[in-house]
């Protein structure tokens, strides 16, 4: 409803893991387009917080991309439990590809590429199970991911042990019948931790309103020990330095996936073949 923004979640690389955080719509568009290329045929894992359709609409799109079309039995897929109900959100076709699945269960940890571990943790949202992450590796910074919840004290011990939190910010303010986080919630949180890089995503209309970079702006002369970013669409965090970088808007684009393969299918087609003939004659 009324939506500016993307809504295609989040990839990532982290201890030789590859994955997507909440595939929402568009997911697999905005994979494919990106510059440096993402593969969704090399997805090791598709991590889900819970089974609303802006955080898994495109999940199973996603999925069959991590599966080569249904080709190979391959990749983990993370999501609670209930996601696999009477409604389950991923296709059973689909499920019987996949060569891990694992229902998530507060305070449980997992392993993750290279010797790395993924916690998750039990939010409150709207009556459907709800989870963050805390990844966290040999070397690696430290990440929290807090997606759509009332704010818990969970969320406080995963910023404390966060160096990048990325962090579900929908409302300007506190809405007592709404479990979604404010501007409030991440003000308070910042008197009580340091984290280096707070990511704010998923923001409401209200924010967008008001304007991220003035959300930014507010947050950096009150918290000088804490960066805070509005993340946008094509945002490129570099978790080893902390940089962040855009893409830019062309579609597709030079050096994308979708680029790529749309060059491979065309140098073999009659249609350029027939043009290159064309142009070469006398």
């Amino acid at each position: 409803m009324h939506q500016i923004r993307s809504s295609g979640g989040i990839f990532f690389r982290y201890a030789g893991f590859t994955g997507v955080i909440d595939p929402g719509p568009g997911c697999l568009h905005h994979m494919c387009r990106a510059v440096p290329e993402l593969d969704p045929t090399e997805l090791d894992g598709v991590l889900i917080t819970h089974r609303h359709l802006d955080h898994c609409g495109d999940a199973n799109a996603v999925v069959e991309a991590m599966v080569g079309g249904g080709y190979s039995c391959r990749g983990s897929l993370f999501l609670p439990s209930d996601a696999l109900g009477d409604e389950p959100v991923i296709f059973r076709y689909l499920m019987k590809k996949v060569r891990q699945k694992i229902l998530l269960e507060d305070l449980s940890d997992y392993p993750l590429g290279e010797s790395a571990t993924l916690r998750a943790f039990k939010l409150k949202h709207h009556g459907v199970m709800t989870f963050g992450f805390l990844l966290r590796g040999s070397g690696l910074p430290s990440v929290g991911v807090v997606s759509d919840t009332a704010m818990l004290p969970v969320v406080y011990q995963v910023a404390e042990a966060s160096q990048v939190l990325i962090i579900n910010v929908t409302l300007e303010r506190r809405r007592p019948n709404l479990e979604h986080l404010s501007l409030e919630d991440v003000e308070e949180l910042l008197r009580a931790s340091n984290v280096p890089l707070v990511l704010v995503t998923h923001m409401g209309r209200g924010i967008i309103k008001r304007g991220p970079h003035l959300v930014e702006e507010y947050f950096k002369d009150r918290f000088p020990h804490s960066r805070v970013v509005c993340a946008d669409d094509g945002m490129v965090v570099d978790l080893a330095i902390r940089r962040v970088t855009m893409l830019d808007e062309l579609s597709p684009r030079e050096g994308s996936h979708s680029m790529n393969h749309l060059k491979e299918d065309l140098m073999g087609s009659p249609l350029v073949d027939g043009f290159e003939g064309h142009k070469n004659r006398p």
